[in-house]
């Protein structure tokens, strides 16, 4: 809202005249922009307007972690402080992995991989330090790493992330001619996302440390009841039940044959059956994401509630994205915030969770 107070003359003459100054042409999305700006020059001339505005959260998993947490700091680093300037967890994170590679830069530590029975590559940590900073550590680089976090990403999962989204498109490149080598090396990248996602992943924990203590005690709540045979319940403050269940399945693949001859396409289909007892592995990685998904429901359904009641009747909602006309957004942006704040104000998530199980 205040940069668009600020930049208010400039938006309305982009609408006007958007060949006149291309300056968004440095959006994201340069056409959705200057749609942007000729709705709200409608909006502002009292003209119907049917273009749809949305609030994104601001990785929504940490912000109901903080939330439910209390803590003011990652709260900041979320947005959920009334600040004057936006913060930026992603970039935040981007900043704290940056300076642990540059002091990588005169480390003599190693990275052991083993590729086969009888040989281990040995990686210098140094050499990796530099391949990440030639490229650059931005919140792009970082960013999926820290919205999957709340959900129970681990240093493993971060590394599979970080390969399809960097390393992969740059293995194309190179074979499509566009690169003339890898700019992490000769193996794709592997060595390099393996020592991004550790880097990542410490800096992340280092970065939301409240937010970190309720994903362990979550996992412990998860793996005292699967030890004892129970599933994980809880109740949301709309009184939706929740049951996380994780049995212990055994599962047998079974191959299917035509006749005598064969068949050209081999069928192998899955059958299971429940062995008896929880699976405390499964749960203990559930648990956490099973738990902010289901209040992040509830925030959207209290949501639709009250935008309901004050009648404002079309909504496009997906996840933490809530969507609504350009003439209803000054209300239904407040009524997203009056009820996230209600939802923790009203409730204690963690010890409820701990009283129900």
């Amino acid at each position: 809202m205040w940069w668009i107070e600020d930049n208010i003359e400039r938006l309305i003459a982009t609408a006007n005249a958007p060949l006149e100054d291309l300056w968004w042409t440095e959006a994201d999305k340069p056409f959705l922009f200057v749609a942007a700006c000729m709705a709200l020059r409608d909006a502002l001339e009292g003209k119907p307007v049917h273009v749809p505005v949305s609030f994104d959260g601001s990785c929504s998993g940490l912000q109901h972690l903080s939330a439910m947490s209390r803590c003011e700091e990652t709260s900041r680093l979320v947005n959920l402080c009334n600040t004057r300037k936006p913060a930026d967890i992603y970039q935040t994170v981007a900043d704290a992995v940056k300076l642990k590679v540059e002091a990588d830069l005169a480390s003599e530590r190693v990275l052991s991989f083993k590729e086969s029975e009888t040989t281990v590559r040995v990686v210098p940590v140094a050499s990796l330090a530099r391949m990440v900073l030639d490229y650059g550590v931005t919140r792009s680089l970082v960013k999926r790493n820290v919205m999957t976090y709340s959900y129970s990403s681990k240093r493993s999962g971060m590394q599979d992330q970080i390969m399809k989204d960097t390393m992969r498109p740059k293995q194309l490149d190179v074979l499509a001619g566009e690169l003339s080598h890898h700019p992490f090396g000769d193996d794709g990248g592997f060595a390099a996302a393996r020592y991004l996602s550790e880097i990542t992943y410490n800096a992340i924990v280092e970065t939301v440390k409240r937010p970190a203590v309720v994903m362990n005690y979550l996992q412990d709540i998860a793996r005292v009841m699967s030890h004892h045979g129970h599933p994980v319940v809880w109740t949301t403050p709309l009184g939706l039940p929740v049951m996380l269940r994780c049995p212990n399945i055994d599962l047998s693949i079974v191959d299917l044959y035509l006749h005598d001859r064969g068949m050209k396409i081999r069928l192998a289909p899955r059958t299971n059956h429940e062995t008896g007892g929880m699976n405390k592995k499964n749960a203990t990685q559930a648990v956490a994401p099973s738990f902010v998904h289901a209040y992040d429901a509830c925030h959207l359904m209290m949501v639709v509630l009250r935008a309901k009641r004050e009648g404002i009747n079309s909504l496009a909602l997906v996840h933490d994205s809530f969507g609504c006309l350009p003439n209803e957004a000054q209300r239904f942006r407040e009524i997203i915030n009056e009820t996230f704040v209600e939802l923790y104000a009203n409730n204690d998530p963690l010890e409820q969770i701990r009283q129900e199980n």
